[in-house]
């Protein structure tokens, strides 16, 4: 699993420079992580850290809003199936919900909103919406 976790996860996927490879990338790396579920949990803090960076370091411009939902899915199902804690789960979840919302009250109180920018505020509020969506479609509980 290590191996593979690292091609899809390194420059020859997530981060590479061709905007179709990356988004192959984030799709194969949800359907390996979900269709493995537990036996991910030796690299689910590894893959966390990662997808945390790819989304919330900057680096999520070079990545489409279909590429940025499964990277939110792929987080929801390591934190749900990797066998942490219920304390250590609401950690996690906290760890990738909380950029969301503070982004969400942002845009709420930017001055574009108050400029007549309301179309363009107003989807992007609605993508931080949908990710939440993605974060949900990977918990059961």
């Amino acid at each position: 699993i290590g191996p593979v976790l690292e091609s899809m996860c390194g420059p020859n996927g997530l981060t590479n420079a061709h905007p179709t490879l990356r988004a192959r990338s984030c799709y194969l790396l949800k359907s390996f992580v979900k269709t493995l579920g537990s036996s991910m949990s030796p690299y689910t803090a590894t893959i966390l850290h990662g997808v945390r960076e790819l989304l919330f370091a900057g680096n999520a411009t070079s990545l489409s809003e279909s590429d940025l939902g499964h990277l939110f899915e792929i987080a929801a199902h390591l934190v749900n199936n990797s066998g942490l804690t219920i304390d250590d789960q609401l950690t996690q979840l906290e760890s990738l919900v909380t950029p969301i919302i503070s982004a969400m009250q942002e845009l709420i109180h930017s001055p574009s909103l108050q400029n007549g920018d309301a179309d363009r505020v107003g989807d992007q509020l609605a993508q931080k919406i949908s990710f939440l969506a993605q974060l949900s479609k990977g918990t059961n509980k």
